[in-house]
């Protein structure tokens, strides 16, 4: 409840009047004026309002709206029993519902917009731009608009239309376009919400941070972040979305991705995506992403991997690595992978590929099988070459490797007998054997080097 002497909307409405079949744009216009003017607190009581127009409201300082409840219930649809509810089902297609601008200190709380307008017009349910210092809490957004309709818009731009230091907390938005959208935000927190259907979506949001929220539904992945810097995605959740849970592209850095856990996504059985983590670079690369404790439960079969990236992606941590909770494990870009990739757990050791260039002498073709754990700029590997009859390494043997940049050392060579061979040279992505005698069993090279 607001405390003090708040305006009431029922004042402004006259006794006996249907508020769910009269447009009350007018009298909610002069309420929220006179709200402005005095009290800075406007009440809205539980009840239908049918509102044909946006209720625009430009330089508000310290205003707060605050209706008597607002609960939605179901995947789609308004529960109304006891709630505070404004309905533009009946406007434009296009409409929008609450326009804020050049605000500062802003409230909303307990209240539903419905906005189910005919045709797929899109328009957005809530949108404030161009202010600071807000809270939005328990606001529920029940919008079928669409492909092009947004249900929670923060910011319009940079500058004098951006948004930022504020908390989107308890919130709940059923749509088929954007849920929750950001744009030129920062300083904000969204705190336990809640999409359906939609995606939450941060383009050149910065020092923000989403925790505890969740998504269902999207077709496509669940929060998808554009060239947005410092931002910390926290018990994140994603569950049954088209393609994956979380999304990074265009210049995406400083991101931290703590404890995100999606269960059977990918319900498109796409083979080229991660369905947890996905760092496309677009036009720009990501950079500088760490990804802590990820899970990823009952992922679709034709899922390659729970953490993917496209080439051209940067430095990349990944820390408590569990097969069991990462089955699918981290794919894309192989130089990515064994130069930029840091992990550790149980998931940590990785394969590559090498080749024997030269000075071998072979009686079939033998196998190469390659492990590595990287930890930062170090590599520490196991190369095993198993014979099909024999094997022999003449003078000048050497094996290529996939690290270019590889700075010099020594390996130490065994074969399956343990018999010693000396050490063997690393250097500009080749490795360097000693002479061995003919061998029936494989012939193992263990060593570690630093990258550039």
């Amino acid at each position: 409840m607001i405390y003090g002497t708040p305006t009431n909307v029922l004042d402004y409405i006259p006794l006996g009047t249907d508020t769910t079949a009269v447009d009350c744009v007018g009298w909610f216009n002069s309420a929220i004026a006179d709200a402005v003017a005095t009290s800075g607190k406007l009440y809205i009581p539980a009840g239908v309002y049918k509102l044909s127009s946006p209720l625009t409201i430009n330089n508000a300082t310290g205003l707060t709206i605050e209706g008597a409840a607002a609960a939605m219930t179901g995947s789609v649809g308004v529960t109304y029993e006891n709630n505070s509810v404004l309905s533009f089902d009946t406007a434009a297609a296009g409409t929008d519902g609450i326009v804020i601008s050049n605000f500062i200190g802003v409230s909303i709380k307990n209240i539903v917009i419905s906005q189910n307008h005919s045709g797929a017009g899109g328009g957005k349910g809530l949108f404030m731009w161009g202010g600071h210092d807000f809270t939005l809490e328990n606001v529920k957004v029940n919008q079928q608009v669409g492909a092009s309709g947004i249900g929670i818009q923060l910011g319009n731009g940079s500058g004098a239309t951006a948004c930022f230091v504020g908390r989107v907390l308890n919130c709940k938005v059923y749509s088929a376009g954007v849920s929750f959208y950001a744009y030129h935000t920062t300083s904000i927190t969204w705190d336990s919400c809640y999409q359906i259907f939609g995606i939450f979506q941060f383009v050149e949001t910065t020092y923000s941070t989403v925790i505890n929220c969740a998504s269902e539904g999207s077709s496509s992945f669940a929060y998808q972040l554009s060239n947005c810097y410092g931002m910390s995605l926290i018990s994140v959740g994603a569950e049954a979305n088209a393609l994956g849970a979380i999304y990074l592209t265009n210049a995406c850095t400083g991101i931290t991705i703590t404890s995100p856990v999606g269960i059977v996504n990918n319900s498109n059985a796409n083979a080229s995506i991660g369905d947890l983590v996905h760092i496309d670079n677009g036009t720009t690369a990501c950079n500088s992403i760490t990804i802590i404790n990820p899970t990823s439960l009952g992922p679709n079969a034709a899922t390659v991997a729970n953490i993917f990236a496209t080439p051209g992606t940067g430095y990349t941590d990944v820390s408590g690595v569990t097969g069991v909770y990462l089955s699918k494990g981290v794919g894309g870009d192989d130089t990515w992978q064994k130069t930029k990739l840091t992990l550790s757990g149980d998931g940590e050791v990785q394969s590559f590929t090498a080749t024997l260039v030269s000075g071998w002498t072979n009686v079939g073709t033998p196998t190469l099988a390659g492990k590595f754990i990287k930890k930062g700029k170090l590599i520490s590997f196991n190369l095993t070459i198993t014979p099909a009859t024999s094997i022999q390494a003449g003078a000048l043997a050497r094996i290529n490797i996939p690290w270019s940049a590889a700075f010099g050392c020594g390996c130490n060579v065994t074969d399956g007998n343990a018999a010693a061979y000396g050490s063997a040279s690393l250097g500009d992505a080749t490795i360097y054997m000693q002479s061995t005698g003919v061998l029936t069993v494989p012939l193992t090279i263990v060593g570690q080097f630093f990258i550039d």
